[in-house]
């Protein structure tokens, strides 16, 4: 069931043939004046209506409409209705049309026209009597302009002054209206013109004035909720000035003035607006009241955009503009800041590196590409510019590097120190940041003073690491055609990682001793140049120096060294004495040789098992066959092949008074001699050690076994 429209005003409209209209409003050309509705649905069933017009045809002019509803409930009416209603039965809704005076009316001239409701449902159903009236008048008016100067963009930081004008138009004079703002307070009437701040930084409002009435300046530090006639003199972002005064007291051609001024932030990006908006309210009127559109004013609005600004300041660790204090610590260097410059407070020590912590700040208010570099190190010195990290990490940078508009990025100059410049005090170095489209800014970061790194040590081991080589002269001796083997350790006594080259006399050959016993083992490798070595770690090293075949008896000295990898004047050397041991000159020679020795060296003065020095020597006569000999108690037995062989060689060798070299059992043989009775009994004693001879060049025991050849300075696979 289609319902009907009903449209009431709350006042009587009136009817088109009479020429009375229940509502009659009027403004000036170009004003608009608005006229509340309310639809009511008056059916027993939903419906919906269309909305239009009738304007009339025994008028002065049409005037422009809309009709508006209220949406959201906020009282505003700023949804324009362009499609049908739909209501319940009984139900309402607030509606509001906005009539414009056009262009070209006259004062007094008057436009009629009617809202008309239609259901959808039923044409016939419709409500066409709401008609109202729009006079065109002289009623007073309040135009606002706002500028700003300079014009055009600004930088941050820029001073802008605003001025706002309030100039009453030509026609009926504007008054105030009553209770239109609330000061400190209270309630104030008058004319009253605000600004409104946007991005800005109020410096001053430099002035209030109207050519009529008694204007006061007001702040507010919330937009304008609340006013005080009181400068705050901190976080104001609205202005205005109210003009007191009684009736319509501002005639056309009046001004109402205040003139403000506000900074661009520092902070300001490159293209951002800043600026502000103006806006008056007043009494066109005489109504006291500012219900007329024209009476509050549309918002003016004006903007300035932000200019690019390139820019880059450099310094000491979090501090690029400089004022830097205090003190940090970056890889066990204490380091001081003062102003635009920090310095090392401890030694920086040869052959190390130092690092400082460098801050670069955009100053710009865009986005920009730096380039980063440093100047002023010593030769020899290696200084780069690095990333680094919340852990002091370094990594490579590569410029340019792209930093945010006003915004901070870490760096680091990292400078290697060669070891020659030990002593070197007050080296500054230029730190310089340029940015793209600007010019650089400089830095200074110095090292204080430079100390001298410890050098290597290369010595006499004793296959401790608790122990430092010493440079205590050895004396080793060796056979011609054999070599002489000399233990050494070499400490890496300096402040970083370094590796060595290791020399000798002309053939040596070095090896690394691994466990430290002195022994060239099968696992022990030959080493030319060492691994790095950390700061105070040793290397168990045995020099094997070859002595030429037929040397003559002698001693000469044998120098070792041992160069860093890193700086070839980084060098140690120990020197030892190389002894070349006589050649033996005959079976009988031998023997009185030996008897000498052993007279000279063993506590009884006998000699003890020359079959010894005679394997050493590599002479075999009258011990051939008894190379696998072992030691039982009795003395030292053989197969009968060995002991024929042992009696074949004395009777060609004899070895002293007995007409016997060593026999190994003297029951076989007949008695012994002044010399093999004390042979036997030491070896049914044990086997009692020789003890070594400076001349021999090898220990005191009687078992050759493969350690003790190369104990003896006979290298593995070599012969005696």
């Amino acid at each position: 069931m289609h319902g009907r429209a009903d449209r009431r005003s709350g006042t009587q409209p009136g009817r088109e043939r009479t020429g009375r209209f229940g509502r009659q409003l009027s403004t000036y050309v170009g004003g608009t004046r608005q006229y509340p509705y309310i639809l009511t649905n008056g059916g027993n069933g939903p419906d919906s209506f269309t909305l239009s017009f009738t304007q009339s045809g025994a008028d002065d002019f049409n005037p422009g409409l809309k009709v508006y509803r209220n949406l959201d409930g906020d009282g505003n009416f700023t949804d324009e209705v362009t499609a049908p209603i739909s209501l319940a039965a009984d139900a309402s809704v607030n509606l509001m049309v906005r009539a414009t005076v056009t262009s070209g009316p006259q004062v007094g001239d008057t436009g009629v026209f009617a809202l008309v409701a239609t259901s959808t449902g039923d044409t016939s159903v419709t409500d066409t009597n709401n008609y109202a009236q729009l006079t065109v008048s002289a009623d007073g008016l309040l135009g606002v302009t706002n500028t700003v100067s300079p014009g055009g963009s600004a930088v941050p930081g820029a001073t802008l002054t605003y001025t706002v004008t309030g100039t009453v138009a030509s026609g009926n004079p504007v008054g105030a209206v009553s209770n239109v703002v609330t000061v400190d307070g209270a309630p104030r009437s008058g004319v009253l013109i605000t600004a409104t701040l946007s991005n800005l930084n109020f410096t001053a409002l430099s002035s209030v004035s109207a050519t009529n009435g008694a204007a006061t300046a007001l702040y507010s530090t919330d937009a304008g909720s609340t006013w005080t006639a009181t400068n705050p003199g901190s976080g104001v972002n609205a202005v205005a000035i109210l003009v007191e005064g009684s009736g319509s007291f501002l005639l056309a051609g009046n001004t109402v003035q205040l003139v403000y001024t506000a900074q661009v932030p520092a902070t300001a990006l490159a293209g951002s607006t800043v600026g502000g908006s103006a806006a008056a309210r007043f009494d066109g009127n005489g109504d006291a009241a500012t219900n007329e559109l024209p009476e509050t004013t549309t918002p003016v609005a004006v903007s300035t955009t932000v200019a690019t600004v390139t820019g880059g300041a450099v310094g000491p660790s979090a501090l690029p503009q400089a004022g830097a204090t205090g003190t940090y610590t970056l890889g066990g260097v204490t380091i001081a800041r003062s102003g635009d410059t920090q310095a090392t407070q401890t030694d920086i020590v040869a052959g190390t590196r130092v690092t400082f912590r460098q801050t670069l700040g955009n100053t710009g208010n865009a986005s920009n590409d730096f380039t980063l570099a440093v100047s002023g190190a010593p030769s020899g010195w290696t200084c780069t510019v690095n990333t680094i990290d919340g852990s002091d990490t370094l990594g490579t940078l590569t410029n340019p590097v792209t930093v945010a508009a006003l915004t901070d990025s870490a760096f680091a100059v990292s400078c290697a120190v060669p070891f020659s410049d030990a002593g070197s005090t007050n080296v500054a170095l230029t730190v310089t940041a340029t940015p793209a489209g600007s010019s650089a800014d400089t830095t200074t970061s110095t090292v204080t003073a430079v100390t001298a790194a410890g050098l290597p040590q290369l010595g006499s081991g004793d296959g401790s690491d608790a122990t430092a080589p010493t440079s205590t002269n050895v004396t080793v001796g060796g056979n011609p055609g054999g070599n002489a083997l000399f233990r050494l350790e070499l400490l890496n006594g300096g402040p970083v990682d370094e590796a060595f080259i290791l020399s000798g006399p002309a053939g040596t050959v070095f090896y690394l001793d691994l466990d430290g016993d002195g022994v060239i083992d099968p696992s022990d490798q030959t080493v030319t140049t060492t691994a790095a070595l950390t700061p105070g770690q040793s290397v168990n090293l045995i020099a094997a120096v070859p002595v030429a075949a037929g040397s003559a008896t002698s001693s000469s000295a044998a120098v070792f060294t041992a160069t860093s990898t890193l700086d070839a004047t980084r060098t140690s050397s120990v020197t030892h004495t190389l002894r070349v041991n006589a050649a033996r000159g005959g079976p009988q020679r031998d023997r009185d040789r030996q008897r000498r020795l052993a007279q000279r060296d063993h506590p009884r003065g006998r000699v003890v098992h020359a079959v010894r020095a005679r394997r050493l020597d590599g002479r075999h006569a009258g011990l051939h066959g008894r190379q696998d000999r072992h030691r039982r108690p009795g003395g030292w037995r053989g197969n009968p092949g060995d002991r024929r062989a042992g009696q074949r060689g004395a009777a060609r060798d004899p070895a002293g008074p007995g007409g016997r070299a060593e026999r190994g059992d003297a029951g076989r043989h007949g008695p012994p001699s002044a010399e093999s009775g004390p042979v036997r009994a030491q070896h049914r004693a044990g086997h009692a050690a020789v003890p070594a001879h400076p001349e021999s060049g090898i220990g005191g025991h009687a078992e050759l076994h493969e350690d003790r050849r190369v104990r003896a300075g006979v290298l593995p696979g070599q012969r005696l």
